[in-house]
């Protein structure tokens, strides 16, 4: 039987009938393809939510034991302008008298009246603080007063002693001061030059019976006194080991008339419930979450992305284990949150009306 090709000359639409027939095959595979790829973000979307949700409580309960919140302490001084003080969670709670006796300071050195204009000759200055030093070469056509307190404080090397020049009556004078407050922290100038240098007018040894430049201020270490009988020192205003767990700054010195400043260490409860009423939002936002994913409404017949997964059913599982059950920490026990009238939505809502029980 021969072929024929009916239609090719009868005018009908042989291409756009045969689009239509493959499109119609096409359409269904399409949209159950389609459907399928939205299915799979659906789920990606609803499984990152849940994990953001997760993280936050994670990220917190981690903050929690590593900032040891629950053994939060507070300090608070009545003469903050003299004594102030921090407390971590090591801090025993008490109460503490300072005594400030004298404030750390750093040294200083000045030189008799100098020729500003005149030059002090080719040499080198060893400058020491506190068992750091520098060697600094002073040259010739640089060794004017402004030259070498330019190349001392330029210096690479320099060990924390900054430089100035101040004009007075009697001429200008050198000054030297250390970066740093203690005793242990002199400054020290040696110099190697000819004896009859120009230079040697920069020289200074701690102890020494005469020296070429003079103290304008003694290193000092602060000292305190605590409840009338410790008496402690410290290179800086700073006490850190003092009084186990609490950092004391002073910044002057106590009055006979006014007394010792009193520190109380306490524990602190603000901080504490403020923390746990932080972790109660981020809980109550992790719950709304997984309603959210897992709801199923049966007169839509509608459900959430991930309804009858199990994955919700174990986070949510083990968040109620989590609050039900005892913490004991090593300067803390807890108890289980709802014994603090803290609950959680799926026991009735949260609230937060005791504080927690802490001890020493």
């Amino acid at each position: 039987m021969g072929l024929s090709a009916t239609g090719l000359g009868s005018g009908m639409d042989i291409s756009s009938m045969v689009n239509k027939i493959v499109e119609a095959e096409r359409a269904p595979k399409q949209e159950r393809i389609v459907k399928g790829l939205n299915d799979v973000e659906t789920n990606i979307s609803a499984y990152g939510r849940l994990k953001t949700s997760l993280d936050t409580m994670k990220d917190m309960m981690y903050d929690f034991r590593r900032n040891n919140t629950f053994a939060a302490r507070s300090s608070v001084s009545d003469n903050p302008e003299t004594v102030s003080a921090s407390a971590d969670h090591q801090a025993v709670t008490g109460v503490y008298s300072i005594d400030v006796q004298q404030l750390a300071q750093s040294h200083k050195l000045v030189s008799d009246g100098l020729n500003p204009k005149a030059k002090f000759g080719e040499g080198q200055l060893v400058l020491s603080l506190g068992g750091r030093s520098a060697t600094i070469d002073i040259e010739q056509s640089k060794s004017s007063l402004l030259d070498i307190v330019r190349t001392i404080n330029s210096h690479p090397s320099n060990p924390g002693i900054k430089a100035s020049v101040i004009n007075d009556d009697s001429g200008a004078r050198l000054i030297l001061g250390g970066d740093k407050t203690g005793k242990g922290n002199q400054i020290s100038v040696a110099v190697n030059a000819p004896l009859t240098s120009p230079l040697m007018a920069m020289e200074y040894k701690p102890g020494a019976e005469m020296n070429a430049m003079n103290e304008m201020q003694s290193a000092k270490d602060a000292r305190i006194v605590i409840d009338g009988l410790a008496t402690v020192s410290s290179g800086t205003n700073t006490f850190s080991d003092a009084i186990r767990g609490v950092e004391i700054s002073v910044s002057q010195l106590t009055k006979a008339e006014d007394g010792p400043v009193t520190v109380t260490v306490d524990e602190d409860r603000d901080k504490v419930k403020a923390s746990l009423e932080e972790f109660v939002d981020a809980y109550n936002a992790f719950y709304q979450v997984t309603k959210a994913l897992a709801k199923y409404d049966p007169e839509t017949q509608q459900g959430g992305p991930l309804v009858g997964d199990s994955v919700i059913r174990s986070a949510v599982s083990q968040m109620r284990s989590l609050f039900s059950t005892p913490i004991e920490a090593r300067r803390i026990h807890l108890k289980p949150l709802a014994s603090w009238g803290l609950r959680p939505q799926w026991m009735g809502g949260w609230k937060s009306t005791t504080a927690c029980s802490t001890s020493n």
